[in-house]
């Protein structure tokens, strides 16, 4: 059974309790209090959305009590959880808009006897519930929301440190590659000092040799002492004579020079055309690609190794990776595979590939530089392994071979956020950066395999495999430098340099000449490279690899790590599930307002696609799931690493809501570049 109890009346700032009498109340019964607001224009509650609070005496926070409408009016339902012992009962009511929340000032006091009745009154108590339904709203975001929005920062912080760390060690390398390079030409000027050095000592000997011929002949003693020392000469000439043969012998089976021999065997220090000797300093680290540590080099895992056997390496990095045991042992840099890996706490998660890629430390200096053997400046022989032109060019070869950054992102084509296969992707990205046209509609099929991007020709048709746009930041780096761009097309690597670089349009793997212009022309614009085939029907190509670099010469493609790929594609391009996402409904309770965690700040201007409306969603509040139907995207805002996504609903579901959403469903935020 249900008891209205009396009727109240809302006047301003104060309530109004018509009658004053003892109601006897059963505690098996719901309390409903009959609500009569006040129409005047100077009512602080015109025009808002009321709510009702109530709670007993030994309550610190204010129990939410539903507000009904019946037939003869608006009533409050005090549940008959509030009446659990006796004691007295607070009631107050609240309002709130876009611009205020006001709470009642006075409580209405339900005092509960011994005999289960009911002595209803009001008792002017000046107690401010809009504080404490503030704290209870504090509250809430401090558990619910904030620790999202933390975690999601401290992942994204975590993300943005590997990136630099792998940066500054890039660089670092490129120091050390530049710093090798100096060395290398200061060790080829003094071989050439050295070499004019024993030519003036040579012609010196001779001068000297004649003198001592005219000395001999004028002494029969000093004679006597020529022809001991002649003798020696001899023997000293037959063990010169002995280590000459011998170097020419190691020249001739590439132990020296890194060059195959004449007994057909791979030098010991190089590969066919490398630098011989060991020319890199201790201390260098590098990565490999390999399942046994080379000599001379130790495998960066924070072992302790001896001080004395490794003197050379610990007189250089001393204990900065740690001391040891502090008097014989030293710790190496506990490095161990840092492009192929993952930190979770303390354990160590390594991607599983063979052979594995390490980083390995020089420890020692095994195999001397062979590069003072050069003695003869002179010759522009490039097969004689004594003449400075091979030196040269061998120095040249290993330059050419470290890789140089790539300029372009995604060149591996592996990160793929819109799906991995696409019919018909005219004037459309499908790989993330990688965008697509042709001159026939409904002539091409793309989709993604293990060897790259696969085009398919479904008719006959010009098809764009491959095309670039560049930000102006990016532009501004690349206009008018000498850049080089390779690509690998069905395992087949092609190279183009352009000198005053602009826009480079290839055309059946041949620049085409109609559309390719250098820095210098004004009606450039963000598309900077474009790769395209004539194909016919039923014909495929794919595309394995891109690379753009500074400089006129193609180094070797390295793929970065997915996860380096996706944080660098993240800045064009995010696809993000809404499920669990925190969302607020607007005033009139017929807007959603979801706000969906970035990887990374994003570019703008952005679209939004992957749903299609109508679309159900269900939206849980204070424990209830709210249904309702999105009917369009209203309006998408980027603040920092967070996206408010408006949505407009077909129904009122309630106002100023906060929740989450239930629905597992990803939206893509697109902000790539078109021209």
């Amino acid at each position: 059974m249900d008891i209205v109890v009396t009727e109240i009346k809302q006047i301003g700032r104060e309530i109004v309790l018509d009658g004053n009498s003892v109601i006897g109340y059963q505690h098996s019964a719901n309390l409903y209090i009959k609500l009569i607001q006040d129409t005047s224009a100077d009512n602080p509650f015109a025009g808002m959305v009321l709510s009702a609070y109530c709670r007993a005496w030994d309550q610190k926070m204010p129990v939410s009590c539903p507000i009904e409408e019946k037939e003869d009016g608006t009533y409050i339902l005090l549940n008959k959880e509030v009446f659990q012992d006796d004691g007295e009962v607070f009631l107050s009511l609240g309002g709130i808009n876009e611009d205020k929340v006001v709470v009642t000032s006075n409580n209405l006091v339900l005092q509960v006897d011994e005999s289960n009745s009911i002595i209803a009154g009001v008792t002017p108590a000046e107690e401010y519930w809009q504080i404490e339904v503030l704290n209870a709203m504090k509250a809430w975001y401090a558990s619910v929301v904030d620790p999202v929005f933390k975690e999601s920062d401290k992942k994204l912080n975590q993300l943005i440190r590997r990136t630099e760390e792998h940066e500054e060690k890039a660089e670092a390398l490129q120091t050390r590659v530049e710093e090798q390079q100096t060395r290398l030409d200061e060790t080829l000027t003094a071989t050439e000092t050295a070499t004019e050095a024993a030519n003036t000592a040579a012609a010196s000997a001779n001068e000297k040799a004649s003198l001592a011929d005219g000395a001999a002949t004028k002494a029969t003693e000093a004679a006597n002492s020529a022809s001991t020392a002649a003798d020696n000469a001899n023997t000293a000439a037959d063990s010169a004579n002995d280590i000459a043969d011998e170097v020419r012998r190691k020249l001739e089976n590439g132990e020296l020079n890194g060059q195959d021999g004449a007994d057909g065997k791979d030098g010991k220090d190089g590969k066919d055309g490398e630098l011989g000797g060991d020319t890199v300093p201790i201390g260098a680290m590098m990565p490999c690609t390999t399942n046994t540590v080379p000599d001379g080099w130790l495998l960066c895992d924070g072992s302790l190794v001896s001080r004395t056997e490794y003197s050379e390496l610990f007189a250089i990095i001393g204990e900065s990776y740690g001391a040891g045991d502090g008097s014989t042992t030293f710790a190496l840099p506990n490095e161990p595979n840092p492009l192929a890996h993952t930190v979770t706490d303390s354990a160590i998660q390594f991607v599983e590939r063979e052979p594995a890629l390490y980083m390995i430390i020089k420890a020692k200096q095994v195999v001397p530089m062979a590069a003072s053997l050069t003695n003869d400046t002179e010759s522009e022989s490039e097969d004689d392994a004594f003449s400075a032109a091979a030196t040269k060019k061998v120095v040249q070869n290993y330059v050419n071979q470290v890789p140089q950054k790539n300029q372009l992102i995604n060149g591996g084509l592996q990160v793929w956020q819109r799906g991995t296969s696409f019919t018909s992707p005219l004037g459309k990205y499908t790989a993330d950066r990688c965008f697509h046209n042709a001159s026939v509609v409904d002539s091409i099929k793309v989709e993604k395999v293990a060897e790259g991007l696969k085009m398919t020709a479904l008719k006959d048709c010009v098809a764009v495999i491959y095309r670039y746009y560049a930000k102006d930041t990016d532009l501004a780096r690349f206009r008018k430098q000498t850049m080089t761009f390779s690509y690998s097309i069905d395992g087949v690597i092609h190279t183009f340099t352009q000198g005053n670089f602009g826009i480079l349009f290839i055309q059946n793997d041949e620049i085409l000449e109609g559309y390719t212009y250098d820095g210098d022309y004004e009606g450039l614009g963000s598309c900077i490279l474009n790769v395209q085939y004539s194909m016919k029907a039923g014909e495929t190509k794919v595309l394995n690899w891109v690379k753009l670099e500074y400089g006129d010469v193609a180094t070797p493609f390295i793929q970065n790590s997915y996860e380096q790929d996706l944080f660098d594609c993240s800045l064009y391009c995010q696809s993000l599930n809404i499920k669990a996402c925190v969302a607020i409904t607007n005033a009139n309770g017929n807007s959603l307002s979801i706000i969906v965690p970035l990887y990374t700040p994003i570019n703008e201007p952005i679209t939004l696609s992957g749903l299609t409306y109508p679309l159900k969603i269900d939206f849980r509040n204070n424990g209830t799931i709210k249904s309702a139907s999105i009917t369009k995207l209203s309006d998408v805002t980027i603040m920092g690493c967070q996206a408010w996504v408006d949505f407009n609903l077909d129904a009122v579901i309630g106002a100023l809501l906060i929740g989450y959403v239930v629905l597992n469903k990803a939206i893509l935020l697109d902000a790539e570049i078109y021209s």
